[in-house]
């Protein structure tokens, strides 16, 4: 039995030179509008969520390799013989391996985020976060999540300067449905 194409957007003109980009683990396809709105003015801006991100159904794969079979599958798809790829964090791991098994598939790749290895402070960070995701499983608060990143990752002016832009971002993330924290759980 196939599995169901990845959920998918392309936006921009239809013969423009086709740019795929490639979610982070905690990302979502409209993660990537801020950056995917301008390029798709002159490119083909192809935007998926792997399995277990918001919008495609089933679980999450448990290694990188169905990931990146995934993807072909959904460039066979749509007819794209290859792509420029830009991808972050685990989507640039899933670019490198893509671009390694079928590298007549990749225009060029471009990743951003990425390690070939993992340090404590990287391991310590990913329980931090697991036990924040099953936290929040079970007490329901779901914007709790977001919260966590912004104190890791902004500077106190950052967040005043954005602090409209930041609560709404809570919102859209405290509005995502259970199964995507519970992907994130098993990642």
């Amino acid at each position: 039995m196939n599995e169901p194409i990845l959920t998918h957007r392309v936006d921009g003109p239809p013969h423009g030179d086709p740019l795929m980009l490639l979610n982070g683990g905690f990302m979502t396809m409209a993660s990537w509008e801020p950056c995917a709105a301008p390029l798709a003015e002159v490119l083909r801006v192809l935007r998926c969520d792997f399995r277990g991100q918001l919008l495609t159904p089933g679980p999450a794969h448990q290694e990188l390799g169905p990931n990146a079979d995934d993807v072909v599958a959904l460039l066979d798809h749509l007819g794209l013989d290859s792509v420029h790829l830009l991808g972050t964090s685990f989507g640039g791991e899933i670019g490198l391996l893509l671009a390694a098994r079928y590298p007549e598939r990749v225009r060029s790749l471009i990743v951003v985020a990425v390690s070939d290895y993992t340090t404590e402070a990287m391991t310590r960070g990913a329980r931090k976060l697991r036990r924040i995701v099953e936290e929040i499983l079970a007490d329901g608060d779901r914007g709790r999540f977001h919260d966590v990143l912004v104190e890791e990752v902004y500077s106190r002016e950052h967040v005043e300067e954005n602090r409209a832009t930041l609560a709404e971002r809570r919102e859209q993330i405290a509005s995502l449905p259970e199964s995507w924290f519970h992907a994130l759980d098993d990642l």
